[in-house]
């Protein structure tokens, strides 16, 4: 599976867009299979955002992201998961 990596602010504000319409589409009622699948594209919308070396930017993305898609764990966990990552690549700059 080929990721392409993007910083263009249209492209990303077009995909944050549309990825927190369908997150808020999401209620009680919604399946989980349903539910997975939403996550597993607001994830995949996470990673394919890259800032380089503007990390400032990046958390700020991630915050955004941790505000905008409270309901999902699995979103939830990946950001996590990106803040380490940014973490490390920090210490590493």
């Amino acid at each position: 599976n080929l990721q392409k990596s993007t910083a263009d602010p249209v492209i990303i504000h077009t995909l944050f867009d549309l990825a927190r319409n369908i997150h808020d589409s999401i209620d009680e009622l919604t399946y989980g299979d349903e539910r997975k699948q939403v996550s597993q594209l607001i994830v995949d919308v996470i990673r394919r955002v890259d800032y380089g070396r503007d990390l400032e930017r990046q958390l700020n993305f991630f915050v955004d992201c941790r505000r905008a898609f409270t309901q999902l764990d699995m979103v939830t966990f990946e950001l996590v998961v990106r803040v380490c990552l940014l973490l490390v690549k920090a210490y590493r700059f």
